[in-house]
Formats: C-alpha cells, sequence, structure tokens
C-alpha cells in the first residue's frame, strides 16, 4: 500500500513547476491595455468595463479586426470581477463568436483563441484552457506565412494546459515541438526560449528522465543570462529555473546540494516579493516561494525526516492560501500532500479531516480533476483502515474505485492498477475474500491480455494475487500462483533482451519466494527436515537478492520496502528453524535461530544508512565516504541507464566489491558497523556472560513470544502465552496513576513474561533484551502479587528481587572486567529551556520560515540545571547551562568522561529511527542564530563520546505503537559507537522533579562504589520509601533504566581524605615549631 502514498509526493510536487511562465501566451502589453491591466488591479470592474467597451467601440469602428484579438481575456477577467467566473466565460465566448461573424482571418482568429485561452488560465479552468489553445492550433495552420515564433507560442500554450491536466507525456510533445519553433526563428526573445526549454526539462523531470531534464535546466539558466531581462525580472527567472534544477540534482541523489539551492532561493524570492512594484511579479514570485517551500518539504520527506516536512507543508499551505483561490486545485494538491504526511505520522484523524477539506475544495473548482480526487479519498480510505473503521474505508475506497473508473473508462492506468492492489489487499485482510480475489484477478487478466507474457508488470500482478490468495486462506492457489510468479521470472530471465533488466527481474524474487514458501509451509502434509531445510535455501537465496538490491536503494521508500521484506523473510526463516529445532532437538538449529534474530537487528540498523548518504562516522574520512556513495549511486544508476548497458553495473560492482577489501583493512570498526557478517557462537556469548547473572532474551517469533534464558552454564528456550499482553503493555504506558488498574496490569504481566521460567533465574544480577513492543515495558515493576498500595512495589516486584540491566542485543554482551579509566570523572549539558531562552531566540530569527515552534513550546527543566550544577562540583567536573548547552560546545567538550550528562529532552524516533535525537540550546549571539540544535541519531557515529556512562534524563518515545524499541535500539547502537559503554535513559517521558531525585541518588551511590545496575536499583528503593501519594506511583520512577555495562565506575573521588590529615599535621608542626623558636 505504500506505492500509492509514495508516487503522491511526486505528484504534488508538479504543481508549481509551471508557475516560473509569466503567462502561456508570453504577451508584452499592447497599447491600450495597459490602463485595462491597471484597473483589474485595482479592482475597478466598473470603469475597467467602461474603458474596454470604448477600446473595442475604437476598433470595431475603424474595422480594425485584426486588434481586437487581445480581448477576451479581458472581458472574462472584469465580467468575473463584476459577476462570477461563468459570467465571465460567458461573456468571452459571446465575443468570440461575434467576432468570427466578421471575420476569417486564421491568423486573427488563432489570436483570438490564445487569448481565450489565457482568460481560461486565469479563471482556472484547465480543460475549456486545453480546447481553446487547440483551436488556437487549428487556425495558426491554417495561416501560410506563420512565422516560426508563432508556431512556438501556440505549442507552448497547449503543452502547458496539458500539464496542468497532468497528461505528461501530451505535455512533453507540445513544449518540444515550441523548442523545435522557436529555435528555428532569428527573432524570439531569449527569455522566451528560456521557458519553452523549461517546460520540456520539467516534463523530463516528471517522467523521470533526469540526466535529459538537468540539460535543458542548465540551458534555460544560460539563455536566460543572455536574454534582455532585467533586475527582478532576471532574478525571478533564474531563481525559477534554479528551483526546478534542484528537483533534478535531489533525484540524482545529491539531496544536501538540492537543499541548499532551495534555501538560497526562499531569500531571494521574499526579496522579489518586498522590493518590487510589479503586482503580477510579485503574486507569481508568491506562488513559487510556497512552492519552494512545499518542494523543500519533499526533500526533508525523502530524507525521513518526517515531522520537519510536515512543518514546511504546513507554513507553504499558508503562504498559499494568499495566492490561490479557494477552489483552484493548486490548493487541494498541497492539502492532500499534507493530509499524506499526517498519514505517516499516524495522525490518522488529522489525516482523514484534512482529506475531505481536499476533496470539498476540488470539487468547487471549475474543472474536474478526478484521478486526483480519487487518490485523495483512497488516502482517506487508508488512514480510516488504520483507525480500524472498517466498512467506513471500504466506502471510501469503492468511492475511489468509481472516480478511476470514470476517469479511465477503458483501461488500468499505471495508478489505477496501483490503487487496485491495495484495495485488494485491504479486502482480503478484512475477510472480504470474493471480492478481493476478483479485483486481483481483474487486473492480473488486464495485464496479461494487454502486455503479453513479457509484460513485466504481470508480475507484480502474480505477486498480489498470490498474497491476496494467501491472507485469504486459500493456500493451494496463493502457492500456484507463487509458482507461476517464479516460473514467469526464470522465462524473462531468459527472453529479456537486455542484462540490466534481468537484474530488475531478479530484485522481484524475494517477495514472491516468501510467499512460496509460507503456502507450502500451509499445504505440505510431510514436513521432514529435508522440506524444511530446502524452504531454508530458498529464503538464502531470496535474502542474497535482497542484498543487491540494497546496494542500489538510496530513497527512503525504497529502503522501508527492503526493511520490510527482510523483516519477513527473518521471521518465516526464524520460524522454520525452530520448527527444525522441536522436530530434531538439534542445539544448532536453536542456535541459528537466535543469530538470525540478532542479526536482523543490525541489518535493520545497517539498512537505514543508506536514507541519510550525508553520515560521517568518526575517524572516516569524508573522501572515503563520498567515494563509497559514489560507487553505491553508479551502481543505481547503471539500473536505470537508457542505455541498458550491463557493464556498467557490474565494473560498479566490482568497484565496490574492492573498496570494501580496502577500508576492510583500514578502518576495521566502520567495515564491522557496515558490512562484516553479524554471526557469534552462542558458545562463545554464554563465556561472555558475568557471574551471578542470566540474560533473558525476548524474541517474536511472527507473532508468537520466546523467552531465550541464558547464563554461564545453561540455556532455555520457553515459549510464552503472549495473549493480550501488548494490549495490556499500551494500557500501561497511557496511565499507571490507577492503582486498581495498574495492579492487576502489573501481576498478570509478571505471569505472562517472567512467572513461567522464574525457577530458572537464580542469580542477583538479570540483563533483559526486549523484543518489539518489550522495549516500551519495565520489567522491574513487574509484580508477583496483586499489590493493594504502590509502596508495596519495594518488597513484591522484580525491582525488590534483582539488579535489572537492558540491552538491545545479545552480540554485545561483554565479559566482566575493569571499565576503563578516563581522567575525567563528570560533565553536563543542561539547557533549561527557560523563557528567557526562548524569549531571547524569537526576537533573534527574523524569517518567519526558520522558526522553530517545537524548541519554543519545550518544557523548562529547572530540576535537571541543578541537578547538573550540583554534581559537576561533587565530581570536580564541567557543566554547560542553559544558553551555553549547544550542539557545538557538546561535540568539541563531551569526549572521554566517566559520565556524560545530558541533561535536555530527547526523542526515541520509532517511525524514523535515525531520527532519533537530542535537542540543544539555539546558538543565539549577536553574529547570528544557528538553528542547528538537534543532535540526530545520525550524527552520533561521528562523534567521540567515549566514557563509561551516558545519562538522557528526558527521553520521549514518541509514537510507542509503530515498530516499538527501533527508536531506542538506534539511539543506544548510535551511542555504543561513539564510544559510550551504558546509556541510562527514560521509557517514557518521567516527571523533572522525580527523576533528579533518582538520578542524584543514583550518583551518589556510584560514588560509594556500587555498580550501576546496583546503584540505580538501590536509587529507586530509596525514592519509592520517600515519595507519598501519586509520586510513588511506577510511572514516576520505573522508566528510567540502565542499557548497556551494568560493572562499576571508578570514580576519583578528589583530593584523599589522608592527604586532607597530613597537610593539617604538617601545619600543625610547623607551628608548634614555630613556636619553640620563638621561645
Amino acid at each position: 500500500m505504500n506505492l500509492t502514498l509514495g508516487k503522491f509526493w511526486g505528484i504534488l510536487l508538479i504543481p508549481a513547476m509551471l508557475l516560473i511562465a509569466p503567462c502561456k501566451a508570453q504577451d508584452t502589453k499592447l497599447l491600450g491595455t495597459a490602463l485595462l491591466d491597471d484597473l483589474l488591479q485595482k479592482k475597478e470592474y466598473q470603469e475597467a468595463n467602461s474603458e474596454l467597451q470604448k477600446q473595442i467601440k475604437h476598433f470595431t469602428d475603424s474595422n480594425r479586426l485584426d486588434s481586437l484579438y487581445k480581448f477576451p481575456v479581458y472581458i472574462g477577467k472584469i465580467s468575473s470581477g463584476q459577476k462570477n467566473a461563468e459570467f465571465g466565460a460567458d461573456q468571452a465566448e459571446a465575443f468570440v463568436t461575434n467576432l468570427k461573424t466578421k471575420t476569417t482571418n486564421p491568423r486573427i482568429l488563432y489570436k483570438t483563441y490564445l487569448s481565450l485561452d489565457n482568460m481560461y488560465v486565469a479563471l482556472g479552468n484547465d480543460q475549456r484552457s486545453l480546447e481553446a489553445s487547440k483551436k488556437a492550433l487549428e487556425y495558426a495552420k491554417q495561416v501560410p506565412d506563420l512565422r516560426p515564433e508563432e508556431l512556438g507560442k501556440v505549442n507552448y500554450a497547449i503543452g502547458g494546459n496539458y500539464y496542468a491536466l497532468y497528461e505528461l507525456d501530451e505535455a512533453l510533445g507540445y513544449f518540444q515541438a515550441s523548442v523545435k519553433a522557436y529555435e528555428a526563428s532569428e527573432t524570439v526573445a531569449k527569455d522566451v526560449l528560456a521557458d519553452a526549454y523549461n517546460g520540456v526539462a520539467v516534463c523530463l523531470w516528471t517522467l523521470n528522465k533526469l540526466d535529459k531534464a538537468e540539460d535543458y535546466f542548465e540551458k534555460a539558466i544560460e539563455i536566460t543570462k543572455q536574454s534582455n531581462l532585467k533586475g527582478y525580472d532576471l532574478q525571478y527567472y533564474i531563481v525559477a529555473f534554479e528551483f526546478n534544477l534542484a528537483l533534478v540534482i535531489d533525484g540524482q541523489g545529491r539531496l544536501g546540494e538540492a537543499i541548499e539551492i532551495k534555501k538560497n532561493i526562499i531569500p531571494q524570492l521574499q526579496e522579489i516579493i518586498a522590493g518590487s512594484d510589479d503586482e503580477y511579479l510579485v503574486t507569481k514570485s508568491k506562488r513559487l516561494l510556497a512552492s519552494a517551500i512545499s518542494n523543500l518539504a519533499a526533500f526533508y520527506h525523502d530524507t525521513g525526516h518526517l515531522t520537519k516536512a510536515y512543518e514546511m507543508l504546513l507554513y507553504s499551505y499558508e503562504k498559499k492560501k494568499d495566492v490561490f483561490e479557494k477552489s483552484s486545485p493548486r490548493l487541494a494538491y498541497a492539502m492532500a500532500q499534507i493530509a499524506l504526511s499526517e498519514f505517516e505520522l499516524k495522525e490518522f484523524d488529522k489525516s482523514i479531516n484534512t482529506a475531505k477539506t481536499a476533496i470539498t475544495n476540488l470539487k468547487e473548482s471549475p474543472s474536474r480533476y478526478v484521478s486526483v480526487e480519487a487518490d485523495i479519498l483512497a488516502i482517506q480510505a487508508k488512514a480510516t483502515a488504520a483507525k480500524g473503521e472498517i466498512e467506513e474505508a471500504k466506502k471510501l475506497f469503492e468511492a475511489s474505485r468509481k472516480l478511476f473508473e470514470k476517469a479511465y473508462p477503458n483501461e488500468f492506468s499505471r495508478e489505477y492498477l496501483i490503487f487496485l492492489r491495495d484495495y485488494a489487499q485491504f479486502l482480503a485482510e478484512n475477510n472480504e475474500t470474493r471480492e478481493a480475489i476478483q479485483i486481483a484477478n481483474d487486473s492480473y487478466l488486464y495485464v496479461s491480455k494487454n502486455g503479453g507474457n513479457q509484460n513485466f508488470r504481470l508480475a507484480k500482478e502474480m505477486t498480489n494475487l498470490a498474497e491476496v490468495y494467501y491472507k485469504s486462506g486459500i493456500y493451494e492457489k496463493a502457492c500456484e500462483f507463487a509458482l507461476k510468479g517464479n516460473q514467469f521470472l526464470d522465462k524473462g530471465m531468459a527472453m529479456t533482451e537486455s542484462k540490466i533488466d534481468s537484474i530488475q527481474i531478479e530484485f522481484e524474487r524475494p517477495t514472491i519466494t516468501l510467499l512460496e514458501v509460507r503456502s507450502l509451509l500451509r499445504i505440505e502434509p510431510n514436513k521432514n527436515v529435508q522440506f524444511y531445510k530446502e524452504q531454508i535455501a530458498k529464503i538464502d537465496k531470496a535474502v542474497i537478492y535482497l542484498e543487491r538490491r540494497k546496494t542500489s536503494a538510496l530513497k527512503t521508500e525504497d529502503i522501508n520496502n527492503i526493511l520490510s521484506q527482510y523483516k519477513e523473510l527473518n521471521n518465516t526463516s526464524k520460524r522454520i528453524h525452530y520448527n527444525l529445532y522441536e522436530l530434531t532437538g538439534d542445539q544448532k538449529y536453536l542456535h541459528k535461530l537466535i543469530s538470525l534474530h540478532e542479526s536482523g537487528i543490525y541489518n535493520r540498523i545497517r539498512t537505514q544508512f543508506n536514507i541519510k548518504k550525508n553520515i560521517n562516522f568518526g575517524n572516516i574520512p569524508a573522501s572515503v565516504i563520498n567515494r563509497e556513495n559514489k560507487i553505491k549511486q553508479d551502481i543505481s544508476e547503471a539500473l536505470i541507464s537508457e542505455e541498458n548497458d550491463i557493464s556498467d553495473y557490474f565494473e560498479a560492482n566490482e568497484v565496490l566489491r574492492i573498496f570494501l577489501d580496502s577500508i576492510k583493512e583500514a578502518y576495521p570498526k566502520y567495515y564491522q558497523l557496515r558490512y562484516a557478517t553479524i554471526e557469534e557462537p552462542l558458545g562463545d556469548l554464554q563465556k561472555k556472560i558475568p557471574d551471578n547473572t542470566t540474560v533473558i532474551r525476548y524474541l517474536f517469533i511472527e507473532d508468537n513470544l520466546f523467552a531465550f534464558v541464558i547464563n554461564s552454564g545453561e540455556q532455555h528456550m520457553i515459549s510464552l502465552d503472549y495473549g493480550d499482553s501488548s494490549n495490556l503493555i499500551n494500557q500501561l504506558g497511557e496511565n499507571q496513576n490507577s492503582l486498581e488498574s495498574t495492579s492487576i496490569i502489573l501481576y498478570e504481566l509478571y505471569n505472562t513474561l517472567w512467572n513461567p521460567f522464574e525457577n530458572k533465574v537464580q542469580t542477583e544480577k538479570v540483563i533483559i533484551i526486549p523484543d518489539r513492543e518489550l522495549f516500551n515495558l519495565s520489567f522491574e515493576s513487574l509484580t508477583s502479587s496483586k499489590i493493594s498500595d504502590f509502596s508495596e512495589m519495594a518488597t513484591s516486584s522484580l525491582l525488590a528481587q534483582h539488579s535489572i540491566s537492558y540491552n538491545y542485543s545479545l552480540f554485545l554482551l561483554k565479559s566482566a572486567g575493569t571499565a576503563f579509566n578516563y581522567d575525567d570523572n563528570y560533565i553536563a549539558f543542561a539547557p533549561e529551556f527557560s523563557e528567557e531562552m526562548k524569549d531571547k531566540y524569537k526576537i533573534a530569527v527574523t524569517d518567519s520560515t526558520s522558526l522553530d515552534k517545537s524548541y519554543i513550546t519545550l518544557l523548562p527543566q529547572p530540576f535537571s540545571v541543578n541537578l547538573a550544577k550540583k554534581y559537576s562540583k561533587t565530581f570536580s567536573g564541567r557543566s554547560f547551562l542553559n544558553d551555553k548547552s549547544t550542539k557545538q560546545i557538546f561535540k568539541t567538550n563531551a569526549k572521554e568522561h566517566k559520565i556524560i550528562h545530558i541533561g535536555t529532552h530527547a526523542e526515541s524516533n520509532n517511525l524514523t529511527p535515525e531520527f532519533s535525537r537530542l535537542i540543544f540550546a539555539k546558538n543565539v549571539s549577536e553574529g547570528g542564530i544557528s538553528e542547528d540544535n538537534s543532535l540526530f541519531t545520525y550524527e552520533i557515529y561521528d562523534y567521540n563520546l567515549a566514557s563509561n556512562l551516558t545519562i538522557l534524563t528526558a527521553c520521549e518515545t514518541g509514537k510507542p505503537t509503530f515498530e516499538p524499541g527501533e527508536g531506542m535500539i538506534s539511539l543506544a547502537h548510535a551511542f555504543n559507537y561513539a564510544g559510550s559503554e551504558s546509556m541510562l535513559t527514560s521509557l517514557w517521558k518521567i516527571d523533572e522533579k522525580s527523576s533528579s531525585e533518582i538520578i542524584g541518588t543514583f550518583y551518589d551511590n556510584l560514588r560509594n562504589g556500587l555498580s550501576k545496575d546496583e546503584a540505580l536499583r538501590q536509587a529507586k528503593l530509596t525514592y519509592i520509601a520517600a515519595a507519598n501519594g501519586r509520586t510513588v506511583a511506577p510511572n514516576y520512577w520505573a522508566g528510567l533504566i540502565l542499557m548497556g555495562d551494568a560493572s562499576a565506575i571508578p570514580l576519583n573521588s578528589g583530593t584523599p581524605l589522608w592527604v586532607y590529615i597530613l597537610a593539617v599535621v604538617l601545619l600543625l608542626l610547623s607551628a608548634l615549631y614555630y613556636y619553640k623558636r620563638k621561645q
């Protein structure tokens, strides 16, 4: 279902593109019309109409009919201003009809229809505009001495109208014809030719022909510089073409460069808006500014920065409202983009309401944009389905389907086929079996009939049909079409003339192979060892295909698709290995299962690196990272090359192999992070478990939960009856203040998640490695009996029985040893986010587009500041407080301390884990303001954060029900790579005062030599003993957890006490000596 949504981001960039044209007719103001323009700008319609009638009468009476062609656009605008758009269109059409009774001169009539075209453009009726421009071409072809620039003008107008209606192939053809005609002219203005180049380039970009698009945009920019345009007009044209060029650069993977171009464009447009006296130019600049902001949002979206993209879209929409009518399709597109963004942020109610408003406004447009309306309805349907309102979602899907049928009555367009695949999947997931199969089968038959057996789209339809059958529980048919799909791919591999195409076919294997294996697991009656091994071999081969695909996948949508396939293949492989373990009792299958689970974590992290191509890694030269990205870009481009030259692809892959060999030797830590095989024998891992410690690795195999319990001498795999536990964990996260409900939930979760193996946990220390939503649970708070008061948790909970720490992978277990002894004890960073800091920031921001609204709404953290002050003195450390606690100061000073205390807001992002972040103070100074105050997970890899412990005191988990734990895992992994042995953080937003109290006691316990896990345990018990009222509830203390190494920290306690005693003794002896000598 992501395909439709991903496509919509691209489509919604389009409306901004045509706005750069000054006007489709490309006329300069003629004598007599300057006054009409002035009156229209002032909205003095009565005076304008009087002047208009005077001019028409003058030319008619003098029989100068060749001067009447220019008036339809003015008749339409003035009449619309006096009454409405429909009246204006009628008056203009009547004028044209009347003129045709007076003359048959084709030159007069083609110009008249171009003026009518401009009138419809002004009224927002793209369909009627197209009809008028095509009528203009019909008459233009009858002109015996038609000049090339005249033909170019008409073709340009038609191309623009087709583009506005999103008929891109037609638009490209007419724009190209316009360029050809202009280039044949010796008198055409260079800025007019530049505009035509831009039209061709925009179409090529939309059709994903990036190299050719870049050539045409560069031509447009270069010839504009040679034109007679001056001042703001010249600046606008160049800015507009650079705006479009940035889209191409982004599409080529040069995202950072594209964003910088966009950021430079925005202030230039603001300068034109503020300084130009030309109202028309100002209006165009406002429209382009809104589109620039909207497209900048699309860039942020492509990098996974969904929240920033959403904020930019909202701001862009407000700008567009100033320059477009409410019924304009441009506003509907903008709202659809917002609705999509809200859907991706899991704000489903907002998405539904935004989509409804977009459709309401779109229906008020004089033209009907049926396919776009269908797309917006599909977004609304998906958001409604995500809320669980299945019947309403089905009505919306069906309404969308009817609109698609109206838009494409005789064919299934690409967009319609994508929608039908989504709809069929929705129906199958909700037990609408017959209809789901019917839709999927109709699509399959249509593609088969219209594309033949060599049509590669047929493979997608086979996959879709197999998946629909599988979800419908008809496993035999699912297997049949999965096998057909694989056979089709085999045939395609043999028949394709392009080896590049054969590689693309290979990339389709994982999904169809997975369906085949899953179907066979359902229907095969004799599931013996050989059968299971055959299925494992198929999955292993599919994973190899995915690995190849990952090398060339650089966009967020592709990455997410790969991650989804990895997850499904990994889950199925784990299930098969567990079945083999149960069937044979052979430990090797259990060990492989665990290894698969652990490696799956690292594969997710590694694949996410591909989204952010500008990640820097500590001690790795930028030239090495740039070289790596360039090689991967070459591989990706080889796959979409129009020349289909396989040698480029294989050559790029060989270059990558040699490159990886070189970094394996030169930068082993980096190679281990990104490319090395992730597997370790469990026997070796068992040796690393510290004494008196049990490790509990929770893991899901599909939706079944298991606990792998292991210590230095034993290991057990235990199946758990997970049941409704996920809902219980979610309820716990929403409210832990209610004693009645919380006590029941904690007791039930204890019985589910701990009781089945508690007799196997005989050690004082426990390391828990959660999975999925278990990352949202504080295991210390689970109770062995239902409590009647929260204070009983001091004796009845797991906190009372064990020192518990956490980790995210078995592969991170370390043998017990002495912690590294850094010279410096402590450093703290605590931006309080006081009202004074926020006021200084708001005053410093001069550009409202740059105002960070989330920053000024951050809650103040006075207790964190006090905590940092106190313990920087206690530990003889340093603290950077308030506006001194910036990102740059943190990067410069944080390294190589025993404890790095980060007393700031932090967000663990489950939607886009690489965008989990720490929020520092804005660097407001007399020299300007740095907006870069967010330290994202992907940036941490470039930091030196070598330490025994990093403390994040205010971490928030974002969307806990969506891919839970992903944000926490990514954040912990990044800190670990940057050199931090462990991290104390929070599972949810904890009261600042209580967390400061607990961490203060924790510090005191560390100072007394306790291990980190025991220090935290004792700090929590101390807090519970002292707390009263609602503050003893677990949401005030249980969320603080230790992730990573739990050993004690060798803190330097400052100057030893014996030194002070010796100093006093020496002082007394000196005084005594002095006294005796004086005597």
